[in-house]
């Protein structure tokens, strides 16, 4: 086994927009998420894991990166409220990678590369623009990440300024995130996997699992 990590961000949008079953429905799948990580062997040993939101209140890392056997994200905390600061959330997170995650050294082994999977319903409510350049560019070398336009009001074109990997999830219904949360959950068990057989940190990439129905890529 290797003793690097795999870190996990789970970045959630709690804007005013997601209220009702929408956030409901996001609890539910952290919290069915953190179980189900738990169970398997291969994800314990290697992935921690932290969850963002950002909503009315602004970007907050309501749970520190840890290890996810530790894990206790407190999803009372995610209150769907106010704006999408998406420019802001994007800050944050390239805060988070330079305070969380291990660098590479002659005597120390860096974490693997980490995956952060974003999701938002609406479009970004602060000057983004910037701060979307300035991620894409800068994060690269870290991060692996994965957006979701969740519903009709979400624009992929404009999380194509964030990452190249964007994902549309037609609604916001029941089956639509209890789609994504699965899709998360065996896509850290995926690399989980391959962590754990590679030498390199190059050979990290996401391999992603089959999409259902609700999901689809966006070329």
């Amino acid at each position: 086994m290797s003793n690097r990590r795999l870190p996990v961000y789970i970045v959630a949008d709690c804007s005013y927009s997601m209220s009702g079953a929408p956030i409901e429905e996001v609890k539910q799948g952290i919290l069915q998420l953190q179980d189900e990580l738990k169970r398997d062997p291969e994800v314990i040993e290697l992935a921690y894991i932290s969850c963002v939101s950002f909503s009315g209140e602004g970007a907050v890392q309501v749970a520190p990166l840890s290890e996810v056997a530790k894990s206790e994200i407190d999803v009372d905390q995610l209150i769907a409220n106010g704006g999408t600061p998406l420019g802001e959330t994007l800050e944050l997170l390239l805060e988070c990678f330079d305070r969380d995650l291990i660098k590479a050294a002659p005597s120390v082994k860096g974490d693997w590369k980490a995956l952060v999977f974003l999701f938002t319903d609406g479009m970004p409510t602060d000057e983004w623009q910037e701060s979307a350049d300035k991620y894409k560019a800068q994060s690269k070398k870290v991060a692996n990440t994965i957006a979701l336009a969740a519903g009709p009001e979400a624009d992929p074109h404009m999380l194509k300024q964030v990452t190249d990997t964007v994902l549309v999830l037609r609604d916001k219904g029941p089956e639509g995130f209890k789609d994504f949360f699965e899709f998360v959950t065996q896509s850290i068990k995926r690399v989980s996997d391959k962590c754990s057989s590679a030498s390199d940190v190059s050979q990290t990439g996401v391999e992603t699992p089959p999409l259902k129905d609700t999901i689809s890529i966006f070329p």
